[in-house]
């Protein structure tokens, strides 16, 4: 199959709770032992984050509201983890969650019924350990937001305050919301400020692709947790950070229950520095052989046709703040099987060691009909023409005495590097 140029950038492959924790009583990383409390993995029961409702619609708009706030879950067994999660029109969810709610949003041309947004994001985090304001930006990441409603750094929402976010959807893809702010992105994503957001186009809903109940999140996350449950966290390691708990939706290694049918999975990579590695396999220690997860997507929405990515000899690399939409046919398996989600690589490298080496657990319990399909073409991708290419612009991306820098300069907002011109 001929991957085009466009697609290899979306697609970027191939090679051999959530987010959370509590600046209120976060521990240093130095104050407890290396490794986190030891949990039996494969045990505790797989969930979706709750899809969020609109609290109105008029004719061209969905609005929505998010409060951010502190709350206190049990994601390890019988330990309590302060998060930094979200809340809204739930009636079943009553405290801050981590991840926060799915948004699914319809999207697209209007003309074909797609349907702009609007969501407040509410403040009400209060301070942190230090007695410093817990200050916020909402930044929807991969969605062409005007910049007022991007979530640019310097964008704060101070604790008892709001803001509204116009969001265009008009473009069809697993996206994610997440807090920006300045200096503190990692520490108020870690502690639990980020989301899921998909926007289906009419497009997309025509095609025969697992939906509902067989359309399922996983937001992927490594923690590292104190004796007592806390989370620690510790952004001045020059090594990054590196949890040894892989959380899948804020559980750490899940078991799913799944019927002998196809699902559509869309990963998010959301650790504050992992890499992963996933893939099929019917051993939680080794790769078997003929496991397939079919890509279909990307960061970009659908791919133009399905990718194939088989057990042992590939792998799908997904990175920090990627997402990646693939196919599981579980009507390959007979009832009673068991298949893993690892993280392959090299063993013992930073992004893959023994503890971490294990996403989750599939277990195929029930017989279902399934009526989807894979189409063999999924979406147009429309090349981009290199005769088009008016001017090469290098990006120099480096950290440097702990700051990063672009081409040498740190962040200014109040400086334009570059001019490009814009045609309509």
């Amino acid at each position: 199959m001929k991957i085009t140029r466009r697609e290899a950038l979306r697609l970027g492959l191939l090679g051999g709770s959530f987010l959370l924790l509590p600046l209120g009583n976060q521990k240093p990383a130095w104050a407890q032992t290396r490794l986190s409390p030891q949990i039996q993995r494969f045990e505790l029961s797989f969930h979706k984050p709750p899809v969020l409702e609109p609290v109105r619609r008029d004719a061209t708009t969905d609005y929505y509201e998010l409060t951010m706030e502190k709350s206190l879950v049990e994601i390890l067994p019988g330990l309590m983890t302060e998060i930094w999660g979200y809340k809204g029109k739930i009636p079943s969810i009553i405290n801050g969650i981590s991840p926060g709610p799915t948004i699914r949003q319809r999207g697209g041309k209007r003309s074909d019924g797609g349907r702009q947004s609007v969501v407040r994001f509410i403040n009400q985090l209060g301070k942190d350990a230090n007695g410093e304001d817990i200050q916020t930006v909402t930044h929807l990441h991969g969605m062409a937001s005007l910049p007022q409603y991007d979530g640019h750094a310097e964008d704060l929402i101070p604790p008892g305050y709001f803001k509204d976010y116009i969001y265009p959807n008009d473009r069809a893809a697993t996206i994610w919301y997440h807090d920006h702010a300045i200096d503190k992105t990692s520490r108020n994503v870690y502690m639990g400020l980020a989301g899921m957001y998909i926007v289906e186009d009419q497009y997309e809903l025509s095609l025969p692709l697992p939906k509902g109940d067989y359309d399922v999140p996983l937001i992927l996350q490594d923690k590292f947790f104190a004796t007592d449950g806390e989370l620690i966290f510790d952004d001045r390691n020059q090594r990054s950070t590196y949890g040894d708990v892989i959380l899948v939706n804020g559980v750490p290694w899940p078991r799913m229950e799944v019927a002998n049918r196809k699902y559509r999975f869309r990963a998010l990579n959301a650790s504050a520095s992992r890499n992963y590695q996933l893939a099929l396999s019917r051993d939680a220690q080794s790769l078997t052989i003929g496991d397939k997860l079919i890509v279909i997507g990307s960061d970009g929405g659908l791919l133009s046709e399905p990718v194939e990515i088989t057990t042992p000899f590939q792998n799908l690399r997904i990175g920090m703040a990627e997402r990646y939409e693939f196919i599981i046919d579980f009507s390959q398996y007979p009832l009673g099987t068991q298949l893993f989600l690892r993280n392959v690589g090299f063993s013992g490298s930073i992004d893959n060691d023994a503890r971490t080496h294990a996403i989750m657990r599939f277990d195929v319990v029930r017989e279902e009909p399934d009526d989807s399909i894979v189409p063999d073409r999924l979406r147009a991708v429309e090349p981009i023409p290199l005769s088009e290419v008016a001017r090469t612009r290098t990006f120099r991306f480096e950290r440097n005495q702990g700051q990063w820098k672009i081409n040498n300069k740190t962040w200014d907002w109040h400086r334009l590097g570059f001019y490009p011109r814009f045609c309509y």
